[in-house]
């Protein structure tokens, strides 16, 4: 074998920064794999305002999942809109009927939601409104819980 075999300046270099490397790999692993968790699985999100007071305080933080759709009555969920984001619970599932009487009860397939009135009366004109709400079968009525 011939004895003045020099090695390449590049794999000194990577030979001697090996371990450089291999810390830039797993920081971009953690990137990688902290973007899946909160980017595509589960958000995060901060209450703002007493919309929701009855179950959460303004400045909570809600770690919430973006992969399910199966919900239910009384689920709090986070929606956007208008480039937005809103924390409400939901009143009614797709099917359900809403309705709200002359002294400003909501009540769901004709049961009343709560013992609190969702708007006063002199609030609302009641000749503008329909007496009743259908819930679309790829929607749900959603309810602000400062009541």
């Amino acid at each position: 074998m011939d004895q003045n075999v020099v090695k390449p300046k590049a794999s000194l270099w990577l030979t001697k920064h090996k371990d450089w490397w291999r810390i830039g790999i797993k920081i971009l692993i953690l990137v990688a794999t902290l973007w899946l968790i909160f980017g595509v699985c589960f958000g995060l999100h901060r209450v703002n305002g007493p919309a929701m007071s009855a179950r959460l305080e303004d400045g909570d933080l809600i770690l919430y999942s973006k992969l399910t759709n199966d919900y239910k009555e009384g689920d709090a969920v986070v929606y956007e809109q208008d480039g937005v984001q809103y924390v409400s619970s939901i009143l009614a599932c797709p099917g359900d009927l809403v309705e709200l009487d002359e002294k400003g009860y909501l009540y769901v397939n004709g049961t009343r939601y709560s013992d609190h009135v969702a708007y006063k009366p002199e609030q609302l004109d009641f000749a503008a409104m329909s007496s009743a709400y259908r819930v679309p079968s790829d929607s749900y009525f959603l309810l602000n819980q400062n009541l």
